[in-house]
């Protein structure tokens, strides 16, 4: 059979079961009672230079615009009972050629489909199914979508179950637990899957000060029978609230459990830790807003590993899936191929990934500083400018290959954003990214990165 026919056969079935669709629909209209929809389209478009090699003379330019959709669905099946669903698109680049039916089918991913059920047992929220996690940045645990600059578009999502309290005017407390990836489905006693269970709250004490804790617990089974598996524990507590016209915030981090047995070597605990604080201040004058921010983050390493067999502690602290992406440069170059770093000396060589120094995305074996101000201008509001200054610096050599040279660099970021209406922003954004030590001990003719970003966003 040709592929004429084939096409359409196909397209005379999708019609005749989008046609079976609507007539059930409209036999029982109550099955979208309360629909609601939300949408969000970005745009983002760059240009960089020497991002991944840091080295002019190796021609390191690239460019490129691609887009990313967000659609989701909401309605209620009961009063109490509503069903969820969240589709995203985002693989293709402008330039490509037009998609065909199958091929948008294809890339259409279904990131969440889930059903909550309100007041279970008259005090609790409870939603089922495949859900979003988290809050963007986050330095322990997100899922989500990306970003509006972050070059590599896309959504991560949890099978889950998640227990809220209900109707609490302080707390804000759930209970997770969730499959994160699944290995070996059929019935066995060997599970080599993800698991993950946690408890979180927020308490509000008052207007200007709210308190939270959590702990989450990883698990990944071992493919060997009777040898305990990854099992991380992660805690922490935090504080955000205001004091005197000051906004703060304060987190404490702590890693414990243990990682996967091998035989014939100590199983290492995981020791690691990270905390960071914040602190702006806004001000209003004559010529507009200003609101003036710093920020520091440390994240523990381990330079046992250079010596990794049989090791009895692990340092590195360890998160379940952060989201910690500081830097136009540094934190949201993480496109596959043209993330950042990863081709030192024009070689191959990183500071980041397996066997590097740090993880990208993440804080462990990071201190990160930052200095920065947002400035919205007295003649419009719909204008704003944000500056921000990092330094970002390796904690342990864990390679061997820096020694006491471990300062990655330091980044100059300038975005402008005009808010063209309630729903839809669009801006450009610049960063400089200047190498520091360890760039210049490993590749001898190191020179600055630069990145020229623009982007749009729709909300609906």
């Amino acid at each position: 059979m040709t592929e004429g026919p084939q096409e359409m056969k196909k397209l005379l079935g999708m019609a005749l079961a989008l046609a079976i669709s609507f007539l059930a629909i409209a036999a029982n209209a109550e099955i979208l009672k309360n629909l609601k929809t939300t949408g969000e389209i970005t745009v983002l478009g760059v240009m960089d230079q020497n991002v991944t090699d840091l080295r002019t003379d190796k021609a390191d330019d690239f460019r490129h615009t691609r887009s990313m959709i967000t659609y989701g669905v909401m309605f209620d099946l009961l009063d109490d009972l509503h069903a969820n669903m969240t589709f995203v698109k985002s693989d293709r680049f402008y330039g490509q050629g037009s998609q065909d039916l199958n091929t948008i089918q294809n890339n259409i991913k279904v990131e969440e489909a889930n059903v909550q059920l309100d007041k279970v047992a008259e005090h609790f929220n409870v939603k089922v199914g495949r859900q979003f996690y988290g809050n963007a940045y986050d330095l322990v645990i997100f899922y989500g979508t990306s970003s509006p600059l972050e070059e590599a578009q896309g959504a991560t999502a949890l099978d889950a179950v998640r227990i809220d309290l209900a109707d609490s005017e302080k707390h804000n407390a759930h209970l997770i637990y969730a499959k994160v990836a699944e290995t070996t489905p059929a019935v066995t006693a060997i599970d080599t899957g993800t698991s993950l269970l946690g408890i979180r709250d927020d308490y509000k004490m008052n207007d200007d000060l709210t308190l939270g804790g959590y702990i989450y617990n990883r698990r990944i089974g071992n493919a060997t029978y009777a040898r305990h598996g990854d099992n991380l524990y992660v805690f922490g507590l935090k504080a955000d609230g205001t004091f005197m016209g000051f906004g703060y915030g304060v987190e404490v981090i702590g890693n414990a459990g243990k990682g996967t047995q091998v035989a014939n070597q100590d199983t290492p605990t995981y020791k690691g830790y990270a905390y960071t604080g914040k602190v702006n201040y806004k001000i209003e004058s004559d010529f507009g807003g200003f609101n003036p921010r710093i920020m520091y983050a440390y994240g523990s390493g381990d330079n046992q590993g250079l010596n990794a067999a049989g090791k009895s502690k692990n340092l590195n602290f360890t998160a379940i899936n952060p989201d910690f992406r500081p830097g136009l440069i540094f934190g949201m170059s993480d496109l596959a191929g043209c993330d950042f770093g990863t081709n030192l000396d024009g070689i191959g060589t990183s500071l980041s990934g397996a066997g590097g120094d740090y993880t990208a995305g993440s804080l462990t074996n990071l201190t990160v500083m930052n200095l920065g101000v947002d400035y919205t201008p007295k003649f419009s509001e719909k204008l704003s400018f944000v500056v921000d200054f990092f330094n970002f610096k390796i904690n342990q050599d864990s390679t061997g290959a820096l020694g006491d040279d471990k300062n990655i660099g330091s980044e100059l970021d300038l975005t402008v954003n005009y808010k063209f209406a309630e729903n839809v922003n669009l801006g450009l954004a610049g960063g400089h990214f200047m190498p520091g030590s360890a760039v210049k001990k490993i590749t001898a003719g190191s020179n600055p990165a630069n990145k020229l970003a623009s982007y749009l966003t729709v909300k609906w």
